[in-house]
């Protein structure tokens, strides 16, 4: 499903951006799937993941969204996810860092 739910992102965001653009940490251990852009300023960083109740998935996707927000400078986070919907606050490595979690459907509503 993991795939399922990028692949679906994708095409909803290229219906929306002419480009869209991905995020590697300069160590390559960490990506952001989605980094929405309006002009050349950074709107959005989006991850997407179907499942994340394993402890390690969230804290690599909240990690990315950490590193993400500090190079990038765009404090607006979202996690698209199988089932979690909720906003949470919380302080990484010293970055502040306000995450939002939305399930697929709803975001796939909102977003067409």
């Amino acid at each position: 499903t993991g795939r399922l739910f990028e692949n679906l992102a994708a095409e909803t965001f290229a219906r929306k951006y002419e480009e869209l653009f991905y995020w590697k940490s300069q160590q390559n251990d960490l990506e952001i799937d989605f980094v929405l852009k309006d002009d050349f300023k950074t709107k959005q960083l989006v991850q997407v993941c179907s499942d994340l109740r394993d402890e390690k998935t969230l804290e690599r996707e909240v990690r990315a969204l950490s590193r993400g927000q500090a190079e990038l400078k765009c404090k607006n986070l979202l996690v698209v996810n199988d089932n979690k919907d909720a906003v949470e606050k919380k302080v990484w490595f010293g970055e502040k860092l306000t995450v939002q979690y939305m399930p697929m459907w709803k975001w796939l509503l909102e977003n067409n």
